[in-house]
Formats: C-alpha cells, sequence, structure tokens
C-alpha cells in the first residue's frame, strides 16, 4: 500500500488485523493516508464500519495462516462481504497446499509453517476456494500461480446489509 497508486489522490484506507503492533507498523508507514486502524478477528463477524461499506477490499496473504475454526475458513468470506458495498470487489491471494504445484522449498517451507503453527493450509485447494467465494460472492475469478491462488470477486446488486452494532475505530 505504501507504493500502490489510488485512483483517488485521498483514499478512505482501513487496515484491519487481529494484532495491534501489525496495525500500529502500517498506520505509521501510512500515516499520509490517515488510516482507520480496525483491531477484529476476521473468522468472527466483523464490527460495523462507517458508511454505506467498501467498494474494495484487499485480502491478501491472510487466510493461509487461519486456524480452521468449527464451521471452515469459509466463513470469513462472509463476513467480508458483509463488509462490501452492493457490487464491491473482494481481491487477494493465498498459499494452497492440496492441488497446486509446490517447488521442493516451497513444500519444505510449507510444511515448516504448518509444523511452527504459522501456516493452517494442509486442507486448502482451488476446489475449496471455489467454493467458498461461489457460496458468498455473485461471481469470482481465481488463478493459481505456483502454490499461491490469486482471486478476485465481486458481491452481488443486493449485498446483505450490515447488521446493528457499534463500530470499532481506535485510530
Amino acid at each position: 500500500l505504501d507504493h500502490c497508486r489510488f485512483p483517488a489522490g485521498t483514499p478512505d484506507l482501513t487496515l484491519l488485523d487481529l494484532n495491534p503492533d501489525p496495525l500500529k507498523f502500517a498506520a505509521h508507514r501510512l500515516h499520509r493516508y490517515t488510516p482507520r486502524c480496525v483491531q477484529a478477528d476476521i473468522l468472527e463477524p466483523l464490527p460495523d464500519f462507517v458508511g454505506s461499506g467498501f467498494t474494495s477490499i484487499a485480502y491478501n496473504y491472510v487466510m493461509h495462516c487461519l486456524p480452521e475454526p468449527p464451521g471452515g475458513k469459509q466463513i470469513v468470506f462472509k463476513h467480508l462481504r458483509e463488509a462490501l458495498a452492493p457490487d464491491g470487489v473482494l481481491f487477494g491471494s493465498t498459499v494452497l497446499s492440496q492441488g497446486v504445484k509446490h517447488t521442493a522449498l516451497s513444500r519444505r517451507f510449507n510444511i515448516l509453517y504448518q509444523r511452527q503453527g504459522s501456516f493452517h493450509n494442509q486442507h486448502d485447494s482451488v476446489h475449496g476456494l471455489h467454493q467458498a467465494l461461489e457460496e458468498h460472492f455473485a461471481s469470482h475469478w481465481i488463478e493459481v500461480r505456483g502454490s499461491v491462488a490469486l482471486f478476485a470477486a465481486r458481491a452481488s446488486q443486493t449485498t446483505a446489509p450490515r447488521r446493528p452494532g457499534a463500530s470499532l475505530d481506535p485510530r
């Protein structure tokens, strides 16, 4: 984001993470945009945000780090879709384990990170990602590059309204 060219000169930027330290670091680095910081667990329903929803959400290199909750990781896509404006776009990337090409080195690192508890992608596959996106979005696209899936999904014109609740903005 620090080197990104935004379509607007002053983008409305919100950063979300479970841990406060990455939020503080990123907010400091992006201070020129005065980002809103939200500390939340993506596996839980997100706090309500000010405004009518996000026109885009970047969800990069997070999913493979999430532990598998009882209902499955696909719950994340429900939470993110609820935060999108009608016709909003989610885009992102994740490291997969199943049904993708790993190099000898990437396979070793994937296994090492799983053993350390940094990765929880033992069952993550293109098929599972496709099903999760199809369940929660009107349309989606997936491209696999090595062991990484790049994806984009568009919410329908009738994206579900946000649930009532308090906004969380610890700027």
